[in-house]
């Protein structure tokens, strides 16, 4: 009987430290996607914009970039997390 409850405390404690490990994790995971959406600092320089449709240009870049940045930090995140 003294064997069984030992077992039975060890699943237990195995358990609880798998669900901190998971809750870890799931907080990282939170942590690099808030970071992911934050705004990021562009120079000035990296498009020049003319008058006439610049701006447009600079919109599509600053996404694009964005989306590259979200689609690498994904990559790494399941690359890292398995």
């Amino acid at each position: 009987m003294k064997f069984n409850l030992l077992v039975i405390f060890f699943f237990i404690e195995t358990t609880k430290n798998i669900q901190r490990t998971i809750a870890n994790l799931n907080e990282r995971v939170a942590a690099a996607a808030r970071a992911a959406n934050k705004p990021t600092v562009t120079s000035s320089r990296a498009i020049p914009t003319s008058s006439g449709g610049g701006s447009s240009h600079r919109q599509t870049y600053e996404r694009l970039k964005q989306e590259l940045i979200d689609k690498n930090r994904q990559l790494f995140l399941n690359k890292n997390c398995n």
